[in-house]
Order: structure tokens, then sequence, then C-alpha cells
């Protein structure tokens, strides 16, 4: 028992070709599938429209990012040592950037005016391989 289906699929297999009312059935269907989802045509003119609009209102072109601001120029005093020994001058060390009391450097020779002496200064610090303070130097951002 074969479809009517079968027949029709073994009539356009022997190249006849699908019946007149069968093609102008699934052409119809075809046409009317296709038509419900079409848009307008002033639906996509109006979007043609709208979507540049919406991309310059939303700023989703890059924006121009602001040139950062120079690096702060700091000025340095000379290495003051700490110790007498001129040894450490030759062995390995590392620097230290740290945040002391203006008054470290009374203590070092330095005149401080007494209403800034609770300030906070910028120094750097030499430090030696065995943890021990060797020189230091202050540092000034202006």
């Amino acid at each position: 028992m074969r479809s009517g289906l079968d027949r029709v699929f073994d009539r356009m297999r022997r190249d006849e070709g699908a019946p007149p009312v069968l093609e102008a059935a699934l052409l119809k269907e075809f046409r009317w599938r296709h038509r419900r989802g079409r848009a307008p045509l002033w639906l996509l003119r109006a979007a043609a429209v709208a979507m540049p609009l919406a991309i310059a209102w939303k700023g989703l072109w890059p924006e121009r990012v602001p040139e950062p601001p120079a690096p702060a120029r700091e000025i340095v005093t000379e290495f003051y040592p700490l110790t007498f020994e001129r040894e450490w001058m030759n062995e390995e060390a590392r620097v230290m950037r740290v945040r002391m009391p203006r008054s470290m450097m009374v203590s070092l020779g330095f005149p401080v005016q007494a209403e800034r002496m609770e300030e906070r200064v910028i120094a750097d610090i030499v430090i030696g391989v065995d943890g021990t303070a060797r020189a230091l130097r202050f540092v000034s951002s202006k």
C-alpha cells in the first residue's frame, strides 16, 4: 500500500516534475509563510534611520580618553651615609622608599621649622644585605 504522496514523489523522480496543483499549493504555502515573517517596508526604513541615531545617542563610538597627567618630577638629594663605613657602597643593597617624620631630618643635622616637625617626608633608604640601613636621601615631588 503506497500513499498518494509516495506516488507524487515517484513521478517527480522520473523528471516529470510536480503536478501543477501541488506546485501551486506549495508556492502558495511558501509565500504565505514567508510573507508573515517579513516586516513592512516602512518599518525597515525607520530602522535604517533609527540605528545610526541610537548608536550616536548611546555613545557606542569610542570616547576620547584624556591624556594621563605628566608624572610628577622628583627632586632628590644625594645619599647621606648613616654609618662611617664606606664598604657598603661595594656590596649588594636595595633601596626602599618610605615616609618618615620630618623630625628625623633634625637628627641628621638638617634644619627644620618647629611647626613642621610632625609632617612626613619621603625618603629613599639604602638597606644592606644584613638588613642595616646604610644611606638615606630625601625626595621631593614638584
